[in-house]
């Protein structure tokens, strides 16, 4: 009996045909029982095959193609030309590929695998181990703390009687008061321009000299 497929289930297997190549031909002598074998041992084989037919009548091509799906209860997926496209589950597969899928689901890791929910419990339980450790040594650590104040004590009373350390470094010499802080006076600016002429006369008032011939 054929199979008859829904529409997205026809589409998703046309997708996958879409890269394969024809493995059983289809003479002029048309479908006789060697290649309905060929036929049926490529679909147990790859479940979705593409048949090539050497025939140039489309109604021939029909024909041929409602033939072997009869034959062999398979579902015509698609015709493409000269090209058939066929599908026919095969059921060891099948449940080959539903058990391999249960147990990759089901497989537990290695014993060398990281788990990240148990890292992530592992950090949180040594956050909280290291926090009662150090609540426990502040706890018994009085008197530790106590002769570490004793001590700070010590050290500051002696450094406070002690003679202040010297500077470290170069020192610089102190700058030497000048003798006599005021400036000297300060001369008047020359004149600018052409000297003033003598007589305090203003050379344009001055009578012009007649030159000798």
């Amino acid at each position: 009996m054929p199979i008859s497929l829904d529409a997205a289930t026809r589409r998703e297997l046309r997708a996958r045909a879409h890269h394969l190549d024809p493995v059983v031909a289809i003479g002029l002598h048309g479908l006789t029982p060697s290649v309905v074998h060929e036929i049926d041992v490529a679909l147990l084989a790859h479940e979705l095959i593409k048949v090539r037919v050497f025939s140039d009548d489309r109604a021939a091509r029909s024909a041929l193609l409602d033939e072997v799906v009869r034959a062999l209860d398979a579902a015509p997926v698609q015709q493409l030309g000269k090209l058939f496209v066929l599908w026919r589950p095969n059921p060891d597969k099948q449940a080959a590929r539903r058990r391999t899928t249960g147990t990759a689901r089901n497989r537990k890791r290695p014993a060398g695998t990281d788990d990240p929910r148990k890292k992530s419990a592992a950090k949180a339980g040594a956050r909280g181990k290291g926090g009662k450790g150090n609540a426990r040594k502040r706890g018994s650590g009085a008197a530790g703390a106590a002769a570490q104040a004793r001590e700070r004590r010590r050290r500051a009373e002696a450094d406070a009687s002690a003679p202040p350390a010297a500077p470290r470094g170069r020192a610089r010499p102190e700058p030497s008061a000048p003798a006599d802080d005021r400036l000297p006076p300060r001369s008047a600016p020359a004149p600018r321009g052409r000297p003033a002429p003598p007589g305090g006369v203003p050379r344009a008032a001055q009578p012009r000299r007649r030159r000798a011939r």
